[in-house]
């Protein structure tokens, strides 16, 4: 997932290693995984809280993958704490609202809905379209500073109109020199960055 971070709007990057629902508390889950932000990697674990569930509006049928029919979609909203690992350099926390939206097949698996091409108006369900929405801010360790942030599985719901007039989220594989400085200017490179890496093979 992409975002942005701070008062530049610079790119954070989050990928989830791990999520497991709690045994006694089936509202919360647990989450393990890795960001990054300027090319440092910080391990993190977390938790994100469902408090509010809520059908998404009657106008919103999402398409069945197994039959093509309609199916009711839902919302989730609710807290997430994601705590940096404090021997990494300018650890934090991140906190905020998670929003998550879904539908259900026909066997019961609970699916992501985009806003595109499964439901129409997606703009104006809580993820905004995107599925799954984490906005909140950063807190440092150390100063106490904080700093907004908000990342989502469709970082173009949440562009800031600065980054936008500059081209960011613009259709096609170009991205304008002069979002480099805020670190998009690598978006389109197959960097698997949260892999871990592996030693090549000894050839005898």
């Amino acid at each position: 997932m992409e975002g942005f971070y701070g008062p530049a709007n610079y790119r954070v990057s989050f990928f989830f290693t791990k999520v497991v629902r709690d045994e006694q508390h089936p509202d919360v889950y647990h989450i393990w995984g890795k960001n990054r932000y300027k090319k440092v990697i910080t391990p993190f674990t977390g938790t994100c809280t469902f408090k509010q569930l809520t059908s998404l509006p009657d106008t919103t049928d999402l398409a069945r993958p197994e039959t093509g029919q309609p199916s009711r979609g839902y919302s989730v909203i609710g807290d997430y704490t994601i705590t940096e690992d404090p021997t990494t350099k300018g650890a934090g926390v991140y906190s905020g609202k998670v929003m998550l939206d879904f539908f259900l097949t026909a066997s019961g698996k609970a699916v992501l809905a985009w806003s595109e091409p499964l439901m129409e108006g997606g703009m104006t369900n809580p993820s905004k379209g995107s599925g799954l929405l984490f906005q909140g801010v950063w807190r440092d360790n150390k100063t106490g500073q904080i700093k907004a942030a908000s990342w989502s599985s469709d970082f173009s719901v949440i562009i800031p109109e600065t980054l936008e007039k500059m081209g960011l989220g613009s259709r096609g594989d170009t991205i304008y020199p002069e979002l480099a400085k805020y670190g998009w200017n690598e978006l389109y490179e197959n960097n698997e960055w949260w892999a871990k890496p592996t030693k090549p093979a000894m050839s005898l």
